[in-house]
């Protein structure tokens, strides 16, 4: 079979008959932490303000 890529029929396309994709090796990604970090407060609290102020003036619209 020959894949569209190059005319030229000196140019190999590598081999890929030997591989499984649904057996692939899975990759191991870091733990994410849903928890909330206490530390973090302050910030949380000026994102509500701004949300709390965004959607005064949509609503007020």
């Amino acid at each position: 079979t020959r894949i569209a890529y190059n005319k030229d029929a000196s140019e190999m396309f590598g081999n890929y008959a030997g591989l499984d994709p649904l057996h692939l090796p899975k990759r191991s990604a870091p733990a994410v932490s849903l928890a909330v970090d206490n530390s973090d407060q302050v910030l949380r609290a000026e994102l509500r303000k701004i949300i709390l102020e965004e959607l005064k003036a949509v609503l007020a619209a």
